[in-house]
């Protein structure tokens, strides 16, 4: 129980719908001021039209100052893999210029996931805040996205989650 007692998970992008209608959702930047580590999860069901994961940063839940976050690698998971057994397998795919394809119907049932550390951060530059971003696919898409926030920098009883500070304020 301990694992989900020092996590956050703030859903930003609620599913959207099969004829791409968002339904509802956060789209606003996560503060890292008081979590360690982040991943970033990409659920697709089916996805129609191409689009592009990046990853943003700046200096407050507002999106001041927002600029590309950088990162060289994301997990896929093809969740309707055959043989079933490699469906909970993540592969480790190198990306270039801070930015992964999301390619229409190749990527159809598929879990994206990406880790970073707070100091991958621009902190120098007071850049404390997070999210990851979706191009719009140029056809349907039925996805989520959600990052999950760990190793709270915090004191506090770690044995109640309702004591955890809200990662959508500054």
């Amino acid at each position: 129980m301990k694992a989900v007692q020092n996590r956050k998970i703030v859903v930003l992008r609620s599913p959207i719908d099969i004829n791409g209608n968002p339904q509802g959702g956060n789209y606003s930047f996560v503060s890292m001021k008081n979590y360690q580590h982040a991943v970033f999860h990409f659920i697709f069901g089916n996805v129609a039209g191409n689009a592009n994961i990046t990853l943003q940063q700046a200096k407050n839940v507002s999106g001041n100052g927002a600029k590309t976050l950088g990162f060289t690698e994301i997990y896929r998971t093809k969740t309707d893999a055959s043989p079933e057994y490699n469906a909970d397998r993540a592969e480790k795919v190198a990306v270039a210029s801070d930015t992964h394809a999301v390619l229409a119907a190749s990527d159809d049932n598929t879990h994206f996931e990406i880790e970073m550390k707070n100091d991958n951060l621009d902190v120098d530059n007071k850049f404390d805040c997070v999210r990851p971003h979706l191009s719009d696919p140029a056809a349907a898409a039925l996805v989520c996205i959600f990052v999950e926030l760990r190793n709270p920098r915090f004191a506090g009883d770690p044995s109640n989650v309702n004591v955890m500070p809200s990662a959508l304020v500054n």
